[in-house]
């Protein structure tokens, strides 16, 4: 990752690595390009994910955080409440 002098950064995301965070299941997988232990950001959360068949994930809240779903294929189901 290189850094500029304003802390801005430019990430190649082929070497970030695919996660299976916590309470995701069956393949779901996302690379974390931005979040507080990747970038040092305090509310934002950015990945690029994918869902193999039948992936899913648990149902929660986050207190804090915001997400930017960026979907890229196919028909996303997203539980709200």
């Amino acid at each position: 990752m290189a850094l500029d002098k304003n802390g801005a950064f430019i990430r190649n995301i082929a070497e970030v690595p695919w996660r299976e965070f916590p309470n995701h299941f069956g393949g779901a997988l996302s690379k974390p390009l931005v979040m507080p232990e990747t970038a040092g950001s305090r509310h934002i959360d950015y990945r690029i994910s994918m869902y193999q068949p039948m992936a899913h994930v648990a149902r929660h809240k986050h207190k804090v955080q915001e997400q930017i779903y960026h979907v890229l294929g196919n028909r996303p189901v997203r539980a709200a409440g």
